[in-house]
């Protein structure tokens, strides 16, 4: 343009030609100034946008993991509390179970206790190792006047077995436990007062693993049965 512009204009004035020419070219770089920092503002908006739309892609790939990890999270949350409502059930089903096993041992127990007070005889539970009651019923204080607790010390039917039966009773218990075999025998035993008071005892072992571990019986008090005998024979 400049050049056409020169061409047409050289008759014009040299002075006025040089004033548009500094003129032309203040504009020119004016303007080229102004492109080259419009084309660096456009480029730099268009990598901006792009960082943009990168990160804002990237983000929403963190929330999409974010989102699966805490739908997993939750999957499993419910399977474990589903697991646990089972195992709780399994546990509550239980627990009425032991509950009605214990109430029906409890009434079979309470059972048995009045059946055994209700008997004449003594209901007895002896250590296998010691030869000392773990348990005695009522009738214990009733047919000999000592106290419950005296029948529970230490060698207490030892000690109580008439003299002249004593060895032959322990010697003969010991060993027919020893053999594994239930038994029962007479002897007579002394009362709190000094009776002599005549005894049938019946003994069941407990036995374990080919051990015994308790042995477990009846005493019947025998006296007036004995006595019967002996004035029978006597008249005889």
């Amino acid at each position: 343009l400049w050049l056409i512009f020169s061409i047409q204009t050289e008759d014009v004035n040299q002075a006025i030609i040089n004033t548009l020419s500094s003129s032309f070219y203040q504009i020119y770089f004016a303007l080229a100034l102004f492109t080259s920092i419009a084309s660096w503002w456009i480029v730099l908006i268009h990598q901006s946008r792009e960082l943009a739309e990168a990160a804002h892609n990237e983000q929403n790939q963190i929330l999409a993991s974010e989102v699966v990890e805490r739908q997993q999270a939750e999957k499993q949350a419910r399977q474990l509390a589903s697991k646990l409502q089972i195992q709780s059930d399994v546990i509550q089903n239980h627990y009425k179970e032991l509950t009605l096993t214990h109430q029906k041992l409890a009434e079979s127990e309470s059972l048995f206790r009045e059946l055994i007070q209700a008997q004449s005889a003594i209901f007895w539970r002896l250590n296998a190792e010691t030869y000392q009651f773990t348990f005695v019923s009522e009738q214990a204080e009733m047919l000999s006047g000592y106290s419950h607790e005296q029948w529970l010390s230490a060698g207490f039917w030892q000690k109580h077995i008439h003299k002249d039966d004593r060895t032959r009773v322990l010697d003969y218990c010991l060993t027919e436990t020893k053999a594994l075999r239930n038994h029962q025998f007479e002897y007579r035993i002394i009362s709190a007062s000094g009776e002599t008071i005549w005894i049938r005892d019946i003994v069941n072992l407990i036995i374990e693993n080919g051990q015994v571990t308790e042995l477990i019986g009846f005493m019947f008090d025998i006296t007036q049965s004995k006595h019967d005998r002996e004035k029978i024979q006597y008249l005889t």
